[in-house]
C-alpha cells in the first residue's frame, strides 16, 4: 500500500468518526432528567400564606398557674421576647383563624367579656409597587417568603354608629379595591412569566395595576382621617400597627396594659404556609 493510498485510509476513519451518530442511550438519559423551570408565579405560590391564626392572651406582672393554654407558637414567640416584655405569665382569652391573606374583619372576646374588632390587610412586598413601565420596585426572588401585614385591633364597645356605618361601607370599598389589586398582581406574575420582554398584555395590567394602587391610597387616606375621628371620639385603636413577616413565623404584634391593674392585653400573629410548603 502506498503511502497516499494510507492517508487517505486514516482521513476518511477520522471523518466517519466525526459523523457518526451518537449512542442513543445518551439523548434519552437526557431526556429522562427534565427540569422544570421555576415562574415567579411558582415562587408566589410558594410564599402566599393559607391564613393567619391570632392569639389574644392577658400577660400578667405577678406570677400565676394557668399558662399552659397558651398556643404553643405563642409561647415560643413570648418566650423570644421576655427581654422584653415585663409579664410573668400569660393567659388565653381568644383565638381566630382567618383565612386568606388580603383582607379580613374578625370579632375576638378579650377580658371581661369585651369585644375587640379585629382588621387585618396585607400586600405582597415581593411585587412592589408596580410603574407604568411594567417594572415593578421589588421583584419577586427565590425563596423570599415575607408578607406585609396592617393589624388594627379596637374596642367594638365605643364604637360610634353613625362612624360604624360609613366606615363599614368605606371597609368594603377598600376591601373591594385590594380584591382586584390581587387578582391584577397575580395576573401580572404570570404575564411577566409567559412574556419576554415589554409585551402589550404586561404593559396593560401594570397600568390597571397602577390606577387601582391610586384608589387604595385614596380610601387609606379616608380610613386614616377615620380612624383619627373615631379615637377623639374615644374610640381609639387598642393595638395599631404595620410590619412585613416571615409565612410561617408567630410574631408579639402588641400590647396595650389594661386599666386599673397589672395586666396587659397581648396579641400575636402568626402566617400559617400552604399545606404543600409546609415542613
Amino acid at each position: 500500500m502506498t503511502l497516499q493510498s494510507k492517508t487517505s485510509l486514516i482521513a476518511g476513519a477520522l471523518l466517519c468518526a466525526v459523523l457518526w451518530p451518537r449512542p442513543m442511550f445518551a439523548q434519552q438519559t437526557s431526556a429522562a432528567r427534565p427540569v422544570p423551570p421555576v415562574t415567579p408565579a411558582t415562587h408566589a405560590a410558594r410564599a402566599t400564606p393559607q391564613g393567619f391564626s391570632v392569639v389574644l392572651v392577658v400577660g400578667d406582672l405577678q406570677a400565676s398557674a394557668g399558662d399552659d393554654d397558651v398556643p404553643p407558637a405563642a409561647r415560643r414567640a413570648l418566650a423570644d421576647m421576655k427581654d422584653f416584655l415585663p409579664y410573668k405569665s400569660y393567659k388565653l382569652v381568644d383565638a381566630a383563624w382567618i383565612v386568606g391573606t388580603s383582607h379580613a374583619v374578625s370579632r375576638l372576646r378579650g377580658p371581661e367579656d369585651r369585644d375587640y374588632e379585629l382588621e387585618i390587610t396585607t400586600t405582597d412586598p415581593r411585587v412592589g409597587r408596580i410603574t407604568s413601565t411594567g417594572q415593578s420596585a421589588a421583584a419577586a426572588t427565590p425563596g423570599d417568603r415575607r408578607v406585609s401585614v396592617m393589624f388594627s385591633l379596637r374596642d367594638a364597645g365605643s364604637a360610634n354608629q353613625s362612624t360604624d356605618a360609613a366606615g363599614s361601607a368605606g371597609d368594603a370599598s377598600l376591601a373591594s379595591l385590594r380584591r382586584q389589586l390581587g387578582t391584577l398582581q397575580n395576573d401580572y406574575t404570570d404575564a411577566r412569566a409567559k412574556y419576554s420582554g415589554p409585551h402589550p398584555e404586561v404593559q396593560r395590567l401594570a397600568h390597571e395595576i397602577e390606577a387601582v394602587q391610586a384608589k387604595i391610597e385614596a380610601q387609606e387616606r379616608q380610613v386614616e382621617r377615620r380612624v383619627a375621628a373615631q379615637a377623639r371620639a374615644g374610640n381609639r385603636p387598642v393595638i395599631n400597627t404595620s410590619f412585613s413577616m416571615d409565612v410561617g413565623e408567630t410574631v408579639v404584634v402588641g400590647t396595650s396594659r389594661l386599666s386599673g391593674n397589672s395586666k396587659a392585653l397581648i396579641a400575636l400573629l402568626t402566617a400559617v404556609p400552604q399545606k404543600s410548603s409546609a415542613r
